[in-house]
């Protein structure tokens, strides 16, 4: 789905609020979307913000730090369960 996420996540949201327990990887590069701060936000009132980093880890996160800190890509971890 390379360069349509933000489209993915807005034609989604009907099979995501029917599927609570899905979870979705989700690449997200802010310098790739038309507006990175509403598509965060969004996702923010469906999900907790996290990221699976290099070390197989999930870390919580903020919009802001997504993109401040975007080198490259993030992997947005898209699910309401918690992650240890």
């Amino acid at each position: 789905m390379e360069g349509a996420e933000e489209k993915f996540w807005f034609g989604s949201k009907k099979f995501l609020a029917r599927n609570p327990n899905a979870i979705v990887l989700l690449e997200f590069n802010p310098h790739r979307l038309q507006n990175p701060e509403s598509v965060l936000d969004d996702i923010a009132t469906i999900y907790p913000l996290r990221y699976l980093w290099s070390d197989g880890k999930v870390y919580d996160t903020t919009r802001e730090h997504l993109i401040a800190n975007a080198k490259g890509d993030w992997m947005l971890v898209l699910a309401n369960r918690p992650f240890k």
